[in-house]
């Protein structure tokens, strides 16, 4: 966070700073607001998670005292805590590809950008009147 402010500060002499910082910050407000919806999500997924783990429980331990063959539906419970473990880490992957990729578009796109140094007109007649 601190290395953010030293950045914004650096980037009031130097352009090229202060375009790759505005597409950062757009990019990431962007994702931040679609965070809410993946939070949920990922809640949900570890209580599934957690669900499939209390439902191995049992069976496991009725296999164990009893007899190894009604031990076999921990393979189908853990089977679904695989698909949504690799269901999470593919969201965080491709949370993390489409921002890396909007970053560089956004700036490439802030590096074409022509900023004037001119002083604007209103901010003029306010310097010519003193």
């Amino acid at each position: 966070m601190i290395g953010k402010f030293i950045a914004l500060y650096k980037a009031r002499n130097d352009l090229s700073l202060a375009k790759r910082l505005a597409s950062e910050m757009i990019v990431d407000g962007v994702v931040e607001r679609v965070g809410a919806p993946l939070i949920i999500a990922k809640f949900w997924m570890f209580v599934g998670i957690l669900a499939l783990t209390v439902l191995i429980l049992p069976f496991l331990t009725l296999g164990t005292f009893t007899h190894w063959t009604l031990a076999i539906p921990t393979l189908l419970l853990g089977s679904g805590i695989f698909g949504i473990i690799r269901l999470w880490r593919g969201i965080n992957a491709g949370v993390g590809h489409v921002t890396e990729l909007a970053k560089t578009e956004l700036g490439n796109r802030a590096a074409t950008l022509k900023i004037s140094t001119a002083v604007p007109k209103r901010r003029q007649t306010i310097l010519n009147k003193a």
